[in-house]
């Protein structure tokens, strides 16, 4: 007798590899910027996290000769910032019939496992995109802005609380990128700025007007025996003053942000990212993952951002 595939086709077992190749694009450059640096801190106390601001003092200093009399002595004004926690979640459940599956070597990877990671997954992109976004006192859109209240302080009533904002309306140059760096510079800011958070298309945009094929180039690449130059912006490291750019996808692609990371950005964990069980109201298995994050820039008016730029 002769066996083929066709005669046997039902004691045939197939190859499948455990585990689930992720399709999804779920970008989070912002997060993961933040976890990078060391940003992402336990928030000591409740919410709403509150600190206090200097916005102005009369105190004066002087050259004095021996016996001139006392000037009067100066005051102080205080203002409090107050931000709220945010709080993310994601649920994920599993029927009883699909339980029994698991229990009985039904399946090739734990569902409720890999449902776990994909919810995760996804409660870190929301995250990424409300950082990203315009929300008050939420994104930075709106965070790092000259008109928009944060943390309960509106910048026309308290104007040291504003960030540097400039509408270019049209191509980035690089009289707009000096610029920008030269008034946060310069005082009141007096900012050091050391990072730019910009799209992945303006980043192009920046290769083409800075980079090596450029005519206003500002540096050279250093030629290695044998190895071609590589002129591309995708993965090679830029800078513009010494202030590291780093690309975030979930960014508006008509904007740009530079920023002083010494002067105080956190974000405040009110929960960690945490994984618990729910009560059963069903024949369902139901988890919920949840993490409470407090966006704080401590000193908003050394940071500044172009919008209006072409995408």
């Amino acid at each position: 007798m002769t066996t083929d595939l066709a005669s046997a086709g039902s004691l045939l077992r197939p190859n499948v590899e455990d585990g689930v190749t992720d399709l999804l694009a779920r970008d989070t450059d912002l997060l993961n910027w933040f976890e990078t640096r060391g940003f992402v801190k336990p928030n000591n106390g409740g919410s709403p996290y509150k600190w206090n601001l200097m916005t102005s003092e009369t105190a004066t200093a002087e050259i004095y000769v021996e016996g001139q009399a006392l000037p009067a002595a100066g005051q102080p004004a205080y203002s409090q910032a107050s931000v709220a926690a945010v709080y993310f979640r994601s649920v994920v459940a599993n029927t009883g019939h699909m339980q029994d599956q698991v229990d009985r070597g039904g399946v090739y990877a734990d569902p409720i496992e890999l449902a776990i990671d994909n919810a995760t997954k996804r409660l870190r992109t929301l995250v990424d995109q409300t950082l990203a976004g315009s929300a008050a006192n939420k994104g930075i859109a709106s965070i790092i802005d000259a008109d928009d209240s944060y943390g309960g302080l509106d910048p026309a009533l308290v104007t040291p609380w504003a960030s540097l904002e400039t509408p270019v309306g049209g191509a980035m140059t690089i009289t707009v990128m000096d610029t920008l760096f030269r008034t946060l510079s310069d005082s009141p800011r007096s900012a050091d700025t050391d990072t730019v958070l910009l799209n992945t298309n303006q980043a192009q945009k920046y290769a083409n007007l800075f980079g090596y094929a450029s005519t206003a180039a500002r540096s050279l690449p250093r030629g290695e025996q044998g190895q071609p130059y590589d002129l591309g912006m995708a993965k090679m490291a830029m800078a513009h003053n010494g202030a590291e750019f780093v690309k975030v996808r979930t960014l508006a692609n008509t904007e740009l942000y530079a920023l002083d990371s010494g002067s105080g950005i956190e974000l405040r964990e009110q929960r960690m990212l945490t994984v618990e069980p729910m009560a059963k109201v069903n024949d369902d298995k139901s988890l919920q993952i949840t993490w409470a994050l407090v966006p704080v820039f401590k000193n908003r008016r050394k940071h500044g951002k172009l919008t209006g730029l072409t995408a």
